[in-house]
């Protein structure tokens, strides 16, 4: 490929970009509908497949049966790969809580459960963004939040005290963060 990437066709371009998307990029969703936002995102209103799979109850997974989901995560059949799947990077932006039925707006994080699932996917890097409540544990993140800071493989960690300006229109109290981890 010519170094300079203004030489090339927008039909060149695209081939590059969908055979990307194809052959390296894989994505778990929890809805439907974010699956459809996923393939919008990633390749328009093209016809082309992508890798992305629509997990039902993945949430209950992901907090009471993490091991299913690595198991499936590294099926190679999962993906249509035929082979054991070893993951580079993991990125993500997992939900970050649940109705919990107590009083008034009160809910239950559950974003460490994605993070603690990654982590068993052994990539190379991951990077998440999450609230920042963790911070101070409680509701039950005091495990997550010890392994959080006791994390030799965290390279960066990054605070957005102001949510509004990475996610306009939100109220996320406390703020958010992100953060790298690099197994290498």
């Amino acid at each position: 490929i010519n170094k300079n990437n203004n030489n090339l066709s927008f039909s060149k371009k695209k081939k590059i970009w969908t055979d990307i998307v194809k052959n390296n990029i894989f994505v778990i969703c929890n809805t439907p509908m974010s699956k459809q936002i996923t393939q919008r995102t990633l390749l328009g209103y093209s016809q082309d497949n992508i890798n992305a799979h629509y997990f039902k109850d993945l949430v209950n997974t992901m907090e009471n049966k993490p091991e299913k989901f690595v198991e499936k995560a590294l099926s190679g059949k999962y993906w249509k790969k035929g082979k054991h799947m070893k993951f580079d990077a993991i990125i993500g932006n997992p939900p970050y809580s649940i109705k919990d039925g107590g009083a008034g707006a009160s809910s239950k994080p559950i974003y460490q459960y994605f993070i603690q699932a990654a982590k068993k996917l052994n990539p190379r890097y991951a990077s998440f963004i999450i609230p920042t409540r963790w911070y101070s544990g409680g509701k039950g993140l005091d495990n997550f939040r010890d392994e959080m800071l006791n994390d030799k493989h965290i390279r960066i960690l990054h605070d957005c005290l102001t949510p509004e300006d990475v996610f306009p229109s939100t109220n996320i109290r406390g703020g958010v963060c992100w953060f790298l981890l690099d197994n290498a």
